[in-house]
């Protein structure tokens, strides 16, 4: 919404106020008194151009009053931008193999496991040259326990903008590890740190909210480690 909506040469501004609340910030509101059909033009007009996207695209409600011939029209505007963020774990099962605690076995020790998995025909011999990890590993598996559970993280930020707000979101980056993102004093207060680990970039996303605002989502995915073809350090 703009600093003051154009009144013309013709019709003035009589009363400005601000309305505010915790959650969505300021809301101008600028009020109109006159003749009533003069009033009743500046009504349609700007019903008008709000419906057209013009310099009232921003014009959240409008209210028409007319007594004994004159009127008054009272136009609020949309709440200034905010911003909310989240913090979400998420509960992913991967696949066994890839867990840290059989970070020590070689590829070819992991895949004499994984062979052995896959001929249950054979008798089970115990190979003699396998490690404290890899008889770890194929007990795991023989009885079912072929994932296992990691948490992961989801940092979401929400935009809340007006037609004119530029936010700059961007598809750079996206699905790549990123330098961790910074979050709000509001939530440093709240958690010590981000976990350590790596963030993957998400591409953004967009909503039209009615009353022209929109929302940008724009989420960071975190893992102890994202393969190196985002970007990460597993595999390298």
């Amino acid at each position: 919404m703009p600093t003051e909506y154009p009144s013309g040469t013709e019709l003035a501004v009589n009363e400005e106020e601000i309305e505010w609340t915790p959650e969505s910030g300021d809301a101008p509101v600028y009020t109109y008194s006159g003749p009533r059909a003069t009033i009743y033009d500046k009504f349609l007009s700007s019903k008008n151009d709000k419906l057209v996207g013009g310099i009232y695209a921003n014009l959240a409600s409008m209210t028409f009053r007319s007594v004994n011939g004159r009127a008054t029209l009272v136009q609020r505007g949309i709440r200034t931008n905010s911003d909310i963020e989240e913090l979400y774990a998420v509960d992913v099962v991967k696949d066994i193999r890839t867990c840290e605690y059989y970070d020590d076995l070689t590829d070819a020790q992991i895949a004499s496991v994984s062979e052995k998995i896959k001929d249950p025909g054979t008798p089970y011999v115990e190979p003699t040259d396998w490690n404290a990890l890899q008889k770890k590993l194929f007990f795991f598996m023989t009885h079912g326990e072929e994932g296992y559970l990691e948490t992961q993280f989801i940092l979401r930020l929400t935009k809340y903008a007006v037609l004119d707000t530029e936010i700059g979101a961007t598809f750079t980056d996206i699905n790549k590890v990123v330098a961790a993102p910074e979050v709000s004093e509001s939530m440093a207060n709240l958690i010590a740190a981000l976990p350590e680990g790596e963030w993957m970039k998400k591409p953004p996303q967009t909503g039209n909210q009615g009353y022209g605002r929109w929302r940008v989502e724009q989420e960071w995915h975190w893992a102890k480690r994202w393969a190196v073809h985002y970007g990460g350090t597993w595999g390298a």
